[in-house]
């Protein structure tokens, strides 16, 4: 049987394939127990530590790199390991994506179109051989730093995203086969993903959180101010007409038919009628207006500080046009409270002086 043997420096790796039958096979330096424990450390199933911590953000490129370099220190430090796989997904706002499959395409990376990037996903993947272990081991590390708001579970190929957010969120997830490597890295990367949150305007939040109760209250107490209108002017208008109405009884009347044609002119007349009139329609109109100022309050209120991710020139442009967009909402909502204030005023001054 003849043979061709090709042999590679002094570890003794053969690949042997018989001329006749298109088959080989490849002989490796280990033993049948070291084999065995080097596959099931790639292939075999590892614990998982997860993590979600939402704030408000502003992420650029060189914020990705120093979240790699500090990986990559603290991984090479502690144990002989080898980066294999580095990936980094930009997802877009037209749901358009890139894969960057290096850290140098991720240096050199230049967008052209004009895109706004949602989200970033970035996965680490390491061959480490610990202390204890006699192979290397397969360790995954993956970081998604989200800024839109996500309604459902997604899955982005190897990434899973999963919350209900208003000014976005960064989650990670390490796959390990070792519990306290694998807490290391977590402490490591929670301490990283804290110093890119910054604290939410304290004010801001709270209109966007009470923005429905706010709304509500102000609404109500438009219309209880036109309520207390109409009490206001319902006794004004009963003390002039008893005023009126005596002062004829007892002054330019004096006879009792002169003073029984003046009582039934009075009520044919329907001054009490017409009023009765104005008030409901004036508290109906009070009403809608205050439901609608309500709900345009509860709505400007909604001032979401908003998360960027600064990767590319659109994403700048972008970022510019949010802080203006959040600064006239709270213009807005000054502007607001001080409209409703004016309106109940003004509506129940026409009221009071038109009855």
């Amino acid at each position: 049987m003849q043979e061709e043997i090709l042999e590679l420096s002094d570890n003794e790796v053969s690949i042997t394939k018989e001329k006749y039958e298109q088959r080989g096979y490849v002989t490796l330096p280990v033993c049948e127990e070291d084999f065995k424990d080097f596959i099931c450390g790639i292939l075999g199933e590892t614990q998982s530590l997860e993590g979600r911590l939402f704030g408000k953000f502003d992420v650029g490129l060189q914020d990705i790199k120093n979240l790699y370099y500090l990986i990559q220190q603290r991984v090479e430090q502690q144990n002989k390991s080898k980066l294999i796989q580095f990936i980094t997904k930009i997802i877009y706002h037209d749901n358009s994506s890139i894969t960057l499959n290096s850290f140098d395409e991720l240096c050199t990376f230049n967008e052209v179109k004009p895109v706004v990037p949602s989200s970033v996903h970035i996965k680490w993947v390491y061959l480490i051989q610990f202390e204890n272990k006699r192979m290397a081991e397969k360790q995954e590390i993956e970081v998604s730093i989200v800024r839109d708001k996500v309604l459902k579970r997604k899955h982005y190929e190897d990434f899973i995203v999963n919350m209900i957010n208003r000014t976005g969120f960064i989650e990670y997830r390490i796959k390990h086969s070792a519990r306290t490597w694998g807490v290391d890295i977590e402490a490591l990367l929670t301490t990283q993903i804290k110093g890119l949150l910054t604290e939410s305007n304290r004010f801001k939040t709270f209109l966007m959180e009470k923005s429905g109760t706010v709304g509500t209250t102000i609404s109500l107490s438009l219309f209880a101010t036109s309520i207390a209108g109409i009490y206001i002017a319902t006794k004004s208008f009963t003390n002039n007409a008893m005023l009126m109405v005596n002062s004829n009884l007892n002054n330019n009347l004096t006879t009792v038919e002169d003073k029984l044609n003046f009582i039934g002119t009075y009520i044919a007349n329907g001054d009490w009628f017409k009023f009765n009139n104005s008030v409901i329609l004036f508290a109906i109109i009070m009403l809608v207006v205050s439901l609608i100022i309500g709900i345009w309050i509860s709505e400007v209120m909604e001032i979401t500080e908003s998360s960027f991710i600064n990767l590319t020139e659109e994403s700048k442009k972008f970022k510019n046009k949010q802080i203006k967009k959040q600064n006239r909402q709270l213009f807005k909502f000054i502007a607001s409270i001080f409209l409703s204030i004016l309106t109940s005023v003004f509506a129940n001054f026409i009221f009071y002086y038109l009855n």
